[in-house]
């Protein structure tokens, strides 16, 4: 499955030489009132709806993202409707797109933070080679924080897939607020 994953990033990851990390947050948002946290969906890699991978590619960077974002102070729960913010995340394919109904209809809606951020109700391209994650309030159900890495995957990253999805993890949520 490891495998699978770094192959499809291999592809997907075509032309990038380093990991390259940016992220973005609401400027409005109270990162000090969240203590909980939990995924948007049972399957929150956001993904076209015929994706029939959706878990095998979602796995590791699940792990890693609950493995963080607990040692950050956070604490994970199952039912997202206990949580203060949702996490979702895309991984950028060639030619991929994101329609309206990958995203659970209640966090679909135009988001502007210092201009337009997200915009979940329409078909919106996501760049080949990118690990996307989102954070959304869970209450007000609008966008929070974005963070998104690159790679090229060489030969040898290819064998350690899960290893490698943790270190990019890790990368684009080392500026994610502590609780």
């Amino acid at each position: 499955m490891c495998r699978w994953i770094a192959a499809t990033l291999v592809v997907a990851c075509a032309g990038c030489a380093t990991v390259k990390v940016q992220y973005d947050s609401d400027p409005n948002a109270n990162f000090s009132a969240f203590e909980k946290f939990s995924w948007i969906s049972d399957f929150p890699l956001i993904a076209p709806e015929n994706d029939l991978l959706i878990e095998y590619r979602s796995q590791p960077i699940m792990s890693a993202t609950q493995d963080i974002l607990t040692a950050k102070g956070y604490r994970f729960v199952e039912d997202r409707r206990e949580a203060d913010f949702v996490l979702s995340f895309t991984i950028g394919d060639i030619g991929g797109q994101l329609v309206q109904t990958s995203f659970p209809p209640e966090y679909r809606g135009r988001w502007y933070w210092r201009g337009p951020v997200f915009r979940p109700s329409a078909a919106v391209s996501y760049s080949p080679g990118q690990l996307r994650i989102e954070v959304f309030d869970a209450k007000t159900k609008a966008p929070v924080w974005v963070g998104y890495a690159r790679k090229d995957i060489t030969g040898s990253d290819q064998y350690n897939a899960a290893g490698l999805l943790g270190d990019i993890v890790t990368r684009i949520l080392r500026n994610f607020p502590a609780a």
